[in-house]
């Protein structure tokens, strides 16, 4: 085949669904982390509004919870790593901003971000507070 042009005639659309998987710990508000997932994904310009991005509750696993973000784009030949990237660092902005905001219902969750089997914002865990408790990020 040296040479040749191979043609994927299975997959007629310019259109890839993208997944990044989170994982938080098993006391998180998942009901928060869902909709922080949800909205990272509305930032990155090349991120589709339809069909709408799904975060979703993979497994509990024994040390966390697996959730996945999935969404879809239509330009992969532009890349999917460098899209995967801004909405996780999408993610961890909204997580940050959660952690130091007054306005973070319910009780204190950890959240810790996995990306692929490694850690992709480093060995950080993020404290979610209640409104007028302290708020601080611990690195592990």
């Amino acid at each position: 085949m040296s040479g040749e042009f191979l043609v994927n005639w299975s997959h007629k659309s310019d259109r890839v669904r993208l997944k990044v998987p989170v994982r938080v710990p098993h006391d998180s508000d998942l009901d928060q982390a869902l909709a922080l997932m949800r909205e990272a994904a509305s930032y990155p310009e090349r991120v589709l509004a339809v069909p709408a991005p799904n975060a979703l509750i993979m497994a509990f696993g024994e040390t966390a919870i697996e959730l996945e973000l999935r969404f879809w784009i239509e330009d992969a030949q532009n890349g999917v790593h460098n899209v995967k990237s801004q909405v996780l660092y999408e993610i961890w902005r909204l997580f940050s901003a959660a952690r130091h905001s007054h306005s973070v219902p319910q009780a204190r969750s950890l959240c810790t971000l996995r990306c692929a089997g490694q850690f992709c914002i480093g060995h950080r865990i993020f404290l979610l507070y209640k409104k007028g408790e302290r708020a601080s990020c611990l690195a592990t």
